[in-house]
C-alpha cells in the first residue's frame, strides 16, 4: 500500500555483490520517491538463490527458525550456517 501511494522518481544502484558466498548476494540502492515532498530510501538488501531463482531475504519477517532448525531457503543447511547472518 505504501509503495503504491508514492510516486517513484528513480533508482540508484550503489553496490552489487553477486557472490557473498555460493548462494547469497546483496544489492545496495537508493530509491527516490515523492510522497508530497521528495524522499530518499537507502537500503542494502540480501538475496538467496534456490533452484536457479533469487529470493529476497526480508528482515521484517516476524517469525524465524531457531539457529539449529533447517534454513528458510530450503538449502538443507541449518539456519545459523545459511541465511541467519543476512537477517
Amino acid at each position: 500500500e505504501w509503495s503504491q501511494r508514492n510516486r517513484w522518481l528513480g533508482l540508484e544502484l550503489l553496490e552489487i555483490n553477486e557472490k557473498l558466498d555460493k548462494t547469497h548476494a546483496s544489492v545496495e540502492f537508493k530509491a527516490h520517491y515523492d510522497d508530497g515532498q521528495p524522499q530518499l530510501h537507502h537500503e542494502k538488501s540480501y538475496f538467496v538463490q534456490h533452484d536457479a531463482a533469487w529470493y529476497f531475504l526480508d528482515p521484517t519477517t516476524g517469525v524465524l527458525p531457531s539457529m539449529k532448525q533447517p534454513c528458510i531457503c530450503a538449502s538443507k543447511k541449518k539456519f545459523k550456517h545459511c541465511c541467519a547472518q543476512y537477517l
